[in-house]
């Protein structure tokens, strides 16, 4: 099992800066046992599907919320939807939830009941700490379900640990270099609100949602908190 006490997660200064009301969940979770599907769990995907607003979505503001976020941050959200966007979309479109692992369907069922973005990493392939920051441009990535390289821009926001780009514009796409699989075991997830469109209460209950999904359908053990800029920028993972 990864020693998560030597991970640390740090926001940069400007990052803070630009969003001083940034407020990001965390959940790790270990020892886990993912399947590739459960029939219960598929029901309450449908059950989430069934209750997901199915017209005038964009006229949400959690999802508004996103739009303007990734505006501020100088990148195109119709070039580069949010991962939040892109699934509210997806499931309007489709009425279905995409069928990954028990592990990335039942976070999803949590950023759709929400409209909360929720991504994550498999702890033991980050290397060193995780930092949510800027990139200086050039930096390679693997985007999620491609062995195709790309270098980012200089500027976009972006996670990372001490050797690759985990994510892209925040959380526009994850890295196929650290995604959780049936055979991860350790992993971490990250909950975004960038400011109090999304109230502290809605955040934590969602956290906790999240936690319990995690747990019936993966094992293991969990533990999460609320990370606030307001109070500092570096954490123990």
């Amino acid at each position: 099992m990864i020693n998560m006490t030597y991970t640390k997660f740090y926001i940069s200064r400007e990052i803070a800066e630009l969003f001083p009301e940034l407020r990001i969940g965390v959940l790790k979770s270990s020892n886990l046992t993912i399947a590739r599907g459960d029939e219960e769990l598929e029901i309450i995907k449908r059950e989430a599907v069934d209750k997901a607003p199915r017209k005038d979505i964009s006229a949400d503001p959690r999802l508004i919320l996103w739009v303007e976020t990734y505006k501020k941050m100088g990148i195109n959200p119709k070039k580069y939807p949010p991962t939040v966007v892109s699934l509210a979309d997806r499931v309007a479109r489709t009425k279905r939830l995409p069928a990954i692992n028990t592990f990335v369907d039942s976070y999803l069922i949590i950023e759709l009941k929400y409209f909360l973005p929720v991504g994550g990493y498999d702890l033991d392939k980050v290397r060193g700490s995780i930092h949510l920051r800027r990139s200086q441009g050039g930096e390679r990535f693997v985007p999620l379900g491609s062995q195709k390289e790309e270098v980012t821009k200089p500027g976009e926001v972006v996670y990372a640990d001490e050797e690759k780009i985990l994510t892209r514009f925040w959380n526009y796409r994850d890295s196929e270099m650290t995604k959780i699989t049936e055979s991860t075991r350790n992993a971490v997830l990250m909950m975004e609100a960038p400011d109090r469109t999304v109230g502290d209460d809605e955040l934590k209950n969602a956290l906790e949602e999240l936690s319990e999904l995690i747990t019936r359908f993966n094992g293991g053990h969990t533990s999460s908190f609320i990370e606030n800029v307001e109070e500092g920028l570096a954490w123990n993972l």
